[in-house]
C-alpha cells in the first residue's frame, strides 16, 4: 500500500487516497490508515483490532496505533457479530475519540459477521433485507441526506458519502 500511494502521488499527482477493507482486510485498512496518507478509510467488520490474537496485530494491538490516523474513518459492524462484540465496538470508538480521529462507528442491528456479502445468513432471518440494497440508498443521486449527529462541530461538509450509513435500518426491506 505504501508503494501504491507513493506511485500515485509521484507519477500522477494524486494527493488523497482512500481504503476499504472487509474482515481481516478491514484490519489491514485500519493499519494502513495509521501509517500512510489515507484520507478516508471504510472498515467493514474489521476483526481483532483491540487484541494481539493474530500476528498482524503484534507486538501491540492495531487499535493502539490510532493516534497515527490522519483522515476520516467509518467502522461498520453487525450488532450480532460473533467476532466483534459490542464491547470491542465501544473500545474502538473510544480509541478513535481519544486520538481525535473524525470517525463514525455504525452498529447495524440484526446482522452478524460478513453481513455485506450475498448469501451470508442474517442472524435475524428477516426475509427480503439485504444490507447492500439498503446501503445503496446512500449513493450519489439517491436523495438521501446524511445525519451527522455526534460529529465534531456537527458539520457535514467534506464528509464521505459512506457516513450516511448511520440511518440505514437493516431490518426493513
Amino acid at each position: 500500500m505504501r508503494a501504491a500511494t507513493s506511485l500515485l502521488a509521484d507519477r500522477y499527482g494524486v494527493e488523497e487516497a482512500a481504503v476499504v477493507g472487509f474482515g481481516v482486510g478491514g484490519h489491514l485498512a485500519c493499519l494502513a490508515a495509521t501509517a500512510l496518507p489515507i484520507t478516508r478509510a471504510a472498515i467493514v467488520y474489521g476483526d481483532w483490532l483491540p487484541s494481539t490474537d493474530i500476528p498482524l496485530s503484534q507486538p501491540e494491538p492495531t487499535l493502539e496505533l490510532t493516534p497515527g490516523i490522519r483522515g476520516e474513518l467509518i467502522f461498520l459492524v453487525g450488532g450480532d457479530d460473533f467476532l466483534i462484540g459490542s464491547d470491542q465496538a465501544e473500545r474502538i470508538s473510544a480509541a478513535l475519540r481519544a486520538s481525535d480521529v473524525r470517525h463514525e462507528v455504525v452498529v447495524c442491528p440484526g446482522v452478524g459477521h460478513a453481513f455485506f456479502w450475498r448469501g451470508t445468513r442474517r442472524s435475524t432471518g428477516t426475509p427480503g433485507t439485504t444490507p447492500q440494497r439498503e446501503f445503496s440508498r446512500c449513493s450519489p443521486g439517491s436523495g438521501h441526506r446524511p445525519d451527522h449527529r455526534g460529529r465534531r462541530g456537527g458539520d457535514a461538509r467534506g464528509v464521505p458519502r459512506l457516513l450516511c450509513a448511520d440511518r440505514i435500518d437493516f431490518k426493513s426491506a
